[in-house]
C-alpha cells in the first residue's frame, strides 16, 4: 500500500469514527427524549391525585354555594321584605338600595298591580309564603298567621283594625 492509500484509509476511518460518534450522540439524545416522553405520558398518573383534589374542591365549593342558596330560600321572608318589594314595584324603592337598573325601567305599578304580583308569587309560583295578606279596607300588608281575619260576609281579608264596613266606606270616599 502506498502512502496515499494509507492516508485515504485513515481519513475514511476517521470519517467513520466521527459518524459513529455523531450517531452515538444522536442515539443518546433520542434516549433522553424517549425518557422525557415516557415521563410526560406518565404525568397524568403522577398528577391524577392533584386533578382529583382540585375537582373535589371545586365540587365542594359548588355544593357550598347551593347550600347557601337553599338555606336562604328556606328562611322565611319577613313582612318588611315583602313591603320593600311592594314599594319597589310601585316605583318607590328603599333609599338604601343601590339599584342597578335605569330609572326608565324602574317598575311603577299601582298598589293593586303590585299586590297582584305579590299574590302571583305566593299562590302560583310559591316563592313567597301565603301568610302575607292585604287588608281590603286600608291596603296595609299584614301577617295573617299573627293577626287579621277573613270575613264570612264577603270572603275578604282584613287587618285587626278593619272590617267590611270600613272597606265600603273607603270605596265611597274614592
Amino acid at each position: 500500500m502506498n502512502p496515499s492509500e494509507v492516508n485515504d484509509k485513515d481519513a475514511m476511518i476517521a470519517t467513520q469514527e466521527a459518524q459513529i460518534a455523531n450517531l452515538e450522540a444522536e442515539n443518546t439524545k433520542l434516549r433522553e427524549e424517549n425518557e422525557t416522553l415516557k415521563a410526560a405520558l406518565a404525568a397524568p398518573e403522577r398528577y391524577a391525585g392533584l386533578v382529583q383534589r382540585v375537582f373535589e374542591e371545586e365540587h365542594q365549593r359548588t355544593l357550598d354555594k347551593l347550600k347557601a342558596i337553599r338555606t336562604r330560600s328556606e328562611q322565611p321572608i319577613k313582612l318588611q321584605e315583602v313591603e320593600a318589594f311592594q314599594q319597589f314595584l310601585c316605583g318607590e324603592p328603599e333609599p338604601h338600595l343601590e339599584l342597578r337598573i335605569a330609572p326608565t325601567v324602574q317598575p311603577r305599578l299601582s298598589q293593586d298591580q303590585a299586590n297582584s304580583v305579590i299574590w302571583y308569587l305566593q299562590e302560583v309560583m310559591h316563592v313567597l309564603s301565603d301568610r302575607w295578606e292585604y287588608c281590603e279596607a286600608c291596603g296595609e300588608l299584614y301577617d295573617c298567621h299573627r293577626s287579621g281575619w277573613v270575613s264570612e260576609e264577603d270572603d275578604k281579608c282584613y287587618c285587626d283594625n278593619h272590617g267590611p264596613e270600613d272597606a265600603a266606606n273607603s270605596e265611597e270616599k274614592q
